[in-house]
């Protein structure tokens, strides 16, 4: 940018008043901050800005309103000359004067292009002549070869200077090469600089070079689902199949037969022992006598029973007066008593042989055979210890051994019937590689009717024990597994809240209730029920994620681990949340959100599928 100005001709006429004008030549490329800074300084009212053509300044009409408004605020006027029409346009719009020539009848002809006011045309300005008006150049204009020629010629006489410029600067060092001298620098100015150093890079790392990493759990929920299901023999049931849609499984009969033998403890006792005998005191509370007729049983509290052997009485209470000091007469209640002998029976309540384990000390009696209410009003004591009781006995066969033996040994039976049919189907299942299931409800098998095998004439025998043997043939009903887990599975799936993803799968959960069976049909209604785990998707590469994640940036730059912290935990997507920061003293998150980094700790979400569907049952 060059400045022009035109300066008064000493012709031996009279100087000219210094003029008001300035002419301003800019380059192509400069910014308006640039022109502003060469012009605003100027003495002169008037700029006259000498533009060339497709100068930055016509990139737009703003350029033009900006320079204009900057210039008016210091006082000045802005004039436009260019042969650029697409300057001279944004100059009119700017309402800009402008100006396609420096001639010297600039003044009194002002392009079309400089109509400041689109609704009133400019006035004419030829009448009026100014001594500061804008002029030509009177620098005589230089050919190209002119200029390359001076520049060559300039160029030489650079060349000779740094020549000499060089020798003299040689001439000068080998002088001064004797008085080199080296200084070594301060230990106090080294060290102020390193310590200075090191705290301008601290400075600068705290505010700069801080980071933070949050490490997000994702809050799980338990989701469980039921659904009905019909199991249903397809051989007996094909109309079903073809027509009935809904969740419909086959099944598949399994039958096994079941022998077994048990050993059965004889129940019986043959006594040949001796049974202890004493005397114990009845006592009676009641206000009236008490008969009791042979063998009334009277028992201690470990179930041992005696029996009386005789008829007895007990009489009542009686009253016994007595005087106190002052003389008033009151009765005293003495319950009546009478001892009578008593022998202990072969067995206990529990149906056990007493033995030497009625030779009892002192003890308490009571009447089994009467109330609560009555046991409080009648009964025994002893004094003295029971005594001739032996334990001599053998095992024997009672008619209720015979009975007992053949429930016992259909109660095993059955229990085997199950694992034999759910061996049975796993031995299929490996075989032909399936996932078969036994339905082990008891209403659901079927048992035939046993037959039992028992030695005769055994009753009354002395035996210890004796052997029963029996045979049952069982029905079960097994389904697919496999079927039954994709039908749960798929419905987890679709009934999962739709911002969320399924994780995990409890197989072991399975469990059903038979709503209604048909034993004629084959079919069976069962309500099965499963249990799977569902948590917020928070993936960064989902949407849902990124939404989570910008949210939490936002609400977190710059506020304290603790705050961070409380913020996101009460977020009902997070189950757990930890923060460390990076210094590790940083009080605070980095107030950048680009330098908190977060991570996502979640289940890997359970791709759910009808085929091949593995199970862990």
């Amino acid at each position: 940018m060059t400045n022009e100005e035109e300066k008064p001709i000493s012709s031996g006429h009279k100087v000219r008043p210094p003029i008001k004008k300035k002419i301003v030549y800019i380059e192509i490329d400069d910014e308006i901050t640039t022109i502003f800074d060469c012009v605003k300084n100027l003495p002169n009212k008037k700029i006259y800005l000498v533009v060339p053509k497709r100068a930055a300044l016509f990139h737009s009409i703003v350029n033009l309103k900006i320079i204009n408004k900057k210039l008016v605020d210091i006082d000045k006027e802005l004039f436009i000359v260019t042969k650029d029409t697409v300057g001279l346009k944004l100059a009119a719009q700017a309402e800009i004067k402008s100006f396609d020539s420096l001639d010297a009848d600039l003044i009194g002809t002002q392009t079309q292009k400089t109509k400041t006011n689109v609704h009133e045309p400019m006035v004419a300005l030829s009448n009026e002549k100014l001594d500061d008006d804008p002029k030509r150049r009177r620098l005589k204009k230089l050919s190209i070869i002119e200029i390359v020629k001076k520049t060559r010629d300039n160029a030489s006489s650079k060349f000779d200077l740094l020549t000499n410029i060089t020798k003299i600067t040689e001439k000068i060092g080998k002088q001064n090469d004797r008085k080199l001298v080296f200084v070594t620098p301060s230990k106090r100015a080294f060290s102020t600089l390193i310590i200075a150093s090191i705290g301008l890079f601290t400075l600068i790392a705290y505010f700069a070079l801080p980071g933070a990493l949050i490490e997000l759990t994702t809050s799980p929920n338990t989701l469980q689902r039921s659904v009905n299901i019909t199991l249903a023999d397809k051989t007996r049931n094909p109309r079903l199949f073809s027509t009935s849609p809904g969740n419909i499984i086959e099944t598949y009969k399994v039958e096994e037969t079941i022998n077994k033998t048990i050993q059965y403890s004889s129940t019986g006792h043959l006594f040949e022992g001796s049974n202890s005998s004493g005397e114990i005191t009845i006592i009676n509370k009641s206000n009236h006598n008490w008969p009791l007729v042979k063998d009334t049983r009277f028992q201690t509290e470990d179930g041992l029973v005696f029996r009386i052997k005789t008829d007895a009485i007990i009489p009542a209470s009686r009253e016994i007066p007595k005087i106190r000091e002052n003389r008033s007469a009151y009765a005293d209640s003495v319950p009546g008593e009478l001892a009578v002998s008593v022998v202990a029976d072969i067995e206990d309540a529990y149906g056990q042989v007493i033995g030497d384990k009625g030779n009892i000390g002192p003890s308490h009696f009571f009447v089994p055979g009467l109330s609560k209410e009555s046991q409080n009003l009648l009964y025994g004591e002893s004094k003295f210890n029971f005594t001739g009781g032996e334990s001599i006995s053998s095992p024997r066969v009672v008619k209720e051994d015979i009975s007992a033996s053949k429930e016992k040994l259909l109660e095993v039976m059955k229990s085997d019937a199950v694992s034999a049919l759910r061996d049975k189907i796993e031995m299929d299942n490996s075989l032909k590689n399936t996932n078969l299931k036994l339905m082990e409800d008891s209403f659901v098998l079927t048992f035939s009717e046993p037959k039992y095998t028992v030695a005769p004439d055994l009753i009354d025998k002395e035996l210890q024990e004796f052997d029963v043997s029996g045979e049952v043939k069982v029905t079960g009903i097994a389904y697919n597994f496999n079927e039954v887990m994709n039908i749960l599975r798929q419905d987890l799936q679709t009934h999962k809240s739709p911002d969320k993803r399924l994780v995990y799968i409890y197989d072991q959960s399975f469990a059903y209730d038979i709503a209604d069976i048909d034993k004629q049909t084959g079919i069976i209604k069962i309500t099965a029920s499963i249990k799977g785990i569902e948590e917020f998707d928070i993936n960064p590469d989902s949407e849902t994620g990124q939404r989570l994640i910008k949210k939490i940036k936002e609400h977190v730059i710059g506020k304290s681990k603790k705050e961070a912290a409380d913020y996101i935990q009460n977020l009902p997507e997070i189950n757990k949340v930890n923060i460390s920061t990076w210094p590790s003293w940083a009080p605070n998150l980095p107030a950048v959100p680009e330098n908190i980094k977060i991570e996502v700790i979640q289940g890997e979400a359970i791709n759910v599928s009808s085929e091949n569907t593995e199970s862990n049952n």
